[in-house]
């Protein structure tokens, strides 16, 4: 997703009452600088202090002054990163170790080496500032700040803020500590960086338009259920107060999603961010079921605009292809549908209405809107024109006008019985989905494009069910389904990396491995642009970014724009 640079660097895991600290090994460049990186997570300052020690015997044999090797030494420990650009300052900040904090910024005490029971103050800091943003590319701008919050550490969070950490510091693409404690449903760091830092949620927007329902609704799935049995970081309240102990929906988002949404002014819940997503999309596409619920209920926040790629949230949520998605997909297209709204309003019933209450509403619909009473009320009217031509001419267009209103009528009781099937037998269910996935049409775009229209290219009976191959004359199913993967990212292009993976999301199906080509001159494996370009060069292009090398594949004339149309000439098959 754009709006979220999700860092697998620090990764501490915080729960109700508790924190469990990550035991995979942190990626560096040597072994050196990974053992001092997971001392400063681990809390073991000793390991720390005995490398400074040793940087500093080695700098006095080799006779540097002892200020300049001081100062070389805390050089040398500030320079630390991991792979990701984390100092030790980052890391320490992001496991809540503050003893190690207070060592990195010379603010706290140790131990001396004649008395262990000793202790003296630090005067020189390795860092001078607790605002230390990461160069590296991927989480340019984080400070510590940003990895307190992220993972829930309150009392760390306190302590940078009173040396003087800036709680509005943007990293890069706008991204604040108090976005990544939405991301990761910390309400207590939220509540503190509202209430004693002057942070204002409503102003919490990142560089995609991003708020934070948006951050909320991609929370990972073990932070919108930390309450559950089936979390390994479960708390002591498991039932979350409804009796079951264990659930997959997103639950524990709702008391942040509740403050957020009624103690914080002005915060827009049902706003669209630049990739046309709403927070409906965004919970949809991470499975929160309870969210979507409470985005509905509580905002009447309806499944009824696609986002720029012309996907629902259904459509987002059927991409995912797990049990806990296809529920949400299902709520979203029987509850949240515009034709579930369409047939209530005829019926003069609410969204939520029960079977007693839409059957009801019908009945007395029916019972005024009935062909039969129709007819008697024609009857009589023509009996009252027979009385009064004994005493003038009829009107001109009276039985004209009577045979008008009955029809419309009669339509108006075929338009109520259809209302009531759809939400007693179908369930009121939706019809939502982004057309670009329905192969029949893109089959059809497809061959349109195509510069080499022949019989292969024609769509027989029953196509849409045989299995992806890509033959060496060139497959239009490819071509069709590869048209559609591009369409997700719209006229920017897709960068070629991506197209596997996006492949298996769209079409449910994993990307299909080129068989071997014994006609081929040159046996080397060709780069997947070159297969592309072999397969399906008709239909798409490829360009070479000449600054960064990055290769993008765009479609040559199908847009999205022409895939709607095309749907609305009725070539999707509903």
């Amino acid at each position: 997703m754009d709006n979220a640079v999700e860092d697998n660097i620090i990764t501490t895991t915080t729960v109700a009452t508790s924190t469990t600290k990550s035991v995979q090994p942190i990626r560096a460049k040597d072994e050196t600088t990974q053992r001092l990186l997971e001392a400063a997570r681990d809390g073991r300052l000793e390991v720390l202090q005995q490398q400074q020690q040793q940087q500093q015997q080695q700098q006095q044999q080799n006779h540097y002054q002892s200020t300049k090797g001081q100062n070389n030494n805390n050089k040398l420990l500030r320079e630390v990163t991991c792979t990701s650009g984390c100092t030790l300052l980052h890391w320490a900040a992001g496991a809540n170790q503050i003893r190690i904090l207070e060592y990195l910024t010379g603010t706290g005490t140790v131990k001396t080496q004649h008395d262990n029971e000793e202790t003296k103050p630090i005067t020189d800091p390795i860092f001078d500032s607790v605002d230390c943003p990461i160069q590296h590319r991927k989480a340019q701008g984080r400070t510590p700040l940003h990895y307190s919050c992220r993972n829930g550490h309150l009392e760390t969070t306190r302590w940078l803020i009173q040396r003087g950490a800036n709680p509005h510091h943007k990293a890069k693409h706008g991204v604040t500590p108090f976005q990544l404690a939405v991301w990761q449903n910390h309400l207590a760091v939220c509540r503190y960086l509202v209430q004693e830092c002057h942070v204002i949620p409503a102003h919490e927007i990142n560089d995609f338009d991003c708020g934070p329902f948006h951050w909320l609704g991609i929370a990972p799935v073990e932070r919108a259920n930390f309450n559950s049995n089936d979390n390994s970081n479960n708390s002591k309240n498991n039932n979350c107060g409804t009796g079951d102990s264990s659930y997959e929906d997103g639950r524990d988002l709702l008391p942040l999603a509740e403050w957020l949404a009624k103690q914080q002014p002005n915060v827009d819940v049902t706003k669209k961010q630049r990739q046309g997503h709403s927070a409906l999309h965004k919970a949809s596409w991470c499975g929160h079921l309870a969210l979507v619920q409470y985005l509905h209920i509580q905002f009447d926040m309806m499944d009824d605009t696609p986002d720029h790629a012309g996907n629902y949230a259904a459509s987002l949520a059927d991409m995912a292809q797990t049990a806990r998605h296809d529920t949400v997909a299902h709520y979203l297209r029987t509850e949240c549908s515009v034709e579930r709204r369409h047939s209530c309003a005829l019926l003069g019933v609410p969204l939520e209405a029960t079977d007693v209450e839409i059957r009801r509403a019908y009945l007395q619909k029916a019972r005024e809107l009935h062909p039969d009473k129709q007819l008697q009320q024609q009857q009589l009217l023509l009996l009252q024109q027979q009385l009064q031509q004994q005493h003038r001419q009829p009107r001109d267009g009276t039985n004209t006008t009577t045979t008008a209103e009955n029809h419309n009528d009669d339509e108006t009781f075929h338009q109520i019985q259809r209302a009531y099937k759809h939400l007693m037998e179908e369930q009121g269910r939706g019809t939502q989905r982004n057309p670009a996935h329905s192969l029949p049409l893109m089959l059809k775009l497809a061959n349109n494009d195509s510069d080499n229209d022949n019989n292969n290219n024609v769509i027989a009976a029953g196509e849409d069910t045989i299995n992806d191959q890509i033959s060496d004359d060139g497959s239009s199913f490819f071509k069709a389904k590869l048209l559609a993967v591009l369409l997700e990212y719209g006229d920017k292009g897709m960068d070629v990396s991506n197209i596997k993976k996006k492949w298996n999301q769209v079409w449910g199906v994993p990307f299909p491995e080129p068989k071997p080509n014994q006609n081929r001159k040159n046996k080397k494996k060709l780069s997947l642009s070159d297969l592309l370009l072999e397969r399906a060069g008709d239909v798409i292009r490829v360009d070479r970014d000449r600054v960064t090398g990055t290769i993008k594949v765009f479609c040559k004339q199908c847009s999205r724009e022409t895939v709607v149309q095309a749907s609305a000439r009725g070539y999707l098959e509903r």
